[in-house]
């Protein structure tokens, strides 16, 4: 029997052998159903690096946006100087100065107004870039003029920081100086400080005033004080920039009236800047056609005590040197401010 099986198994057993070559050949495991082949080939290993290289990139992007909000925010304490403390994110939102945005005449009223957002982003700007931080040379009978602009970009909506301008005071130039008061100028050394603390009002940060009108703004604010009828909380004085006036290359050309120290800005979250806001419209209900650009709303009966009207001591004791700007010419109200100009 073993001798006829023999002969038939030799046959089957190179078969068999040829067949197992075969598979191995094709790639195919001994089971025949388990392919891990196509898988490897499905298996793009790239799209995890894709997806790593995206989630960098917003990585990039929100500390670039992180970046911007603390430069707004040093933006805004440095534009606004000391006693800034209105609500920036709702102001930089609900501002819209389209209209004043359009290449303005210098005759035009309305684009005398500074319309600089009171809390403004900080960036460099191309303009008074002439001037670097060296001290410059000084004789003996001349002064240094020193200041830093923030200039309105009205294609980004942001104040940008110019860099330090320090120069001999003979080299003052006329635009750099009230043309009103030609004493005040936009140097820093006609600035003087005033702490409202001294002057019987708590909690409100000192500011700056152009020297020639120190006596005056201080007798105002203790008259206030004295009257008991209004409270301050917020005062806003030199602030030098390029904010107003006709726009050249996207950037508004005019110093405002901040820069020279002769403007004061009062309780701006309660006195906000209107716009296209003819006289009457105001007191209309829902304040008429008027449109807050800048600031809080204006709403005596709510707030009778911080709101700034021609019947408030406020109002009364400004106007006896400077002029209110809920009072010039054209659509803007800038219920906050007082200037030598009223712009």
């Amino acid at each position: 029997m073993k001798a006829l099986v023999r002969p038939l198994l030799i046959p089957f057993m190179v078969l068999s052998l040829m067949a197992i070559s075969a598979v191995a050949q094709d790639g195919v495991v001994p089971d025949g159903e388990f392919d891990d082949g196509p898988q490897e080939a499905e298996f793009d290993d790239e799209a995890p690096e894709a997806e790593v290289d995206e989630a960098a990139a917003g990585a990039e992007g929100a500390e670039g946006l992180e970046a911007e909000v603390e430069e707004a925010a040093v933006g805004a304490e440095g534009a606004e100087g000391p006693g800034a403390e209105v609500d920036e994110a709702a102001i930089d939102t609900e501002f819209d100065d389209t209209a004043a945005d359009t290449e303005a005449s210098p005759a035009s009223q309305d684009s005398q107004v500074d319309d600089a957002p009171r809390g403004i982003g900080v960036e460099k700007a191309p303009q008074d870039v002439w001037v670097d931080d060296a001290s410059p040379v000084i004789e003996a009978d001349d002064c240094e003029c020193s200041y830093r602009l923030h200039n309105w970009n009205s294609i980004k909506r942001r104040a940008e920081a110019a860099p330090l301008v320090r120069k001999p005071c003979s080299q003052i130039q006329d635009d750099e100086r009230d043309p009103l008061e030609p004493r005040c100028s936009v140097c820093r050394k006609d600035q003087v400080t005033i702490d409202p603390a001294q002057l019987g009002i708590p909690g409100v940060k000192p500011f700056q005033i152009c020297h020639v009108y120190r006596e005056q703004v201080e007798d105002a604010l203790r008259a206030i004080v004295e009257s008991g009828e209004f409270e301050i909380k917020q005062i806003v004085g030199y602030r030098p920039g390029r904010t107003r006036g006709p726009i050249v290359n996207g950037y508004r050309t005019l110093l405002s009236n901040h820069s020279f120290g002769t403007a004061i800005d009062i309780n701006a979250n309660r006195n906000g800047l209107y716009t296209n806001c003819p006289p009457g419209q105001l007191e209309r209900p829902g304040q008429g056609t008027c449109k807050l650009g800048i600031g809080g709303r204006w709403n005596p009966t709510a707030a009778p005590t911080q709101t700034i009207t021609k019947d408030s001591i406020v109002y009364r004791e400004f106007t006896k040197f400077w002029k209110w700007g809920g009072e010039i010419p054209g659509t803007t109200r800038d219920l906050m401010h007082f200037s030598i100009s009223g712009y």
